[in-house]
């Protein structure tokens, strides 16, 4: 199961985006919100969205942070009082190469993933696909 707080942050950051360019779209064409809502279901960044591009950033970020890349980090024995890197070492001391080359970090919540649960992920990506084009044709 993908974890609470990755799955608020991937929709927050979908919000956000979306919020910036009815924003954008509202200021530059001196438009009501209902026109800029309208203009931005016309936009390329809404047919990106359709497509699924914020999930195939967000996957690709957590493919990058895969945590058998750390294994040989200078940071790996280092002495900190940073928490992130405390929680990071010990991770890398308690798990397997197996179990690592399985673990990826996402950064902006602490939140450590499988391979699983970016299956569950992309799987979610391919349902909103689908539901916005059965929506859309």
């Amino acid at each position: 199961m993908i974890p609470l707080k990755i799955k608020e942050h991937l929709d927050n950051y979908i919000h956000q985006e979306v919020y910036v360019q009815i924003a954008v779209i509202k200021g530059k064409e001196k438009v009501s919100t209902n026109a800029a809502i309208n203009s931005y279901f016309n936009s390329n960044h809404f047919k990106d969205l359709s497509e699924g591009r914020p999930y195939d950033h967000f996957i690709d970020g957590l493919n990058d942070k895969c945590l058998i890349k750390l294994i040989n980090s200078p940071m790996r024995d280092k002495e900190t009082n940073d928490e992130v890197i405390i929680e990071l070492q010990k991770k890398l001391k308690e798990l397997s190469n197996d179990d690592l080359e399985n673990t990826f970090w996402e950064i902006e919540t602490g939140e450590f993933v499988n391979n699983g649960q970016i299956k569950e992920l992309e799987q979610e990506r391919d349902q909103l696909i689908k539901n916005n084009l059965i929506r859309t044709n």
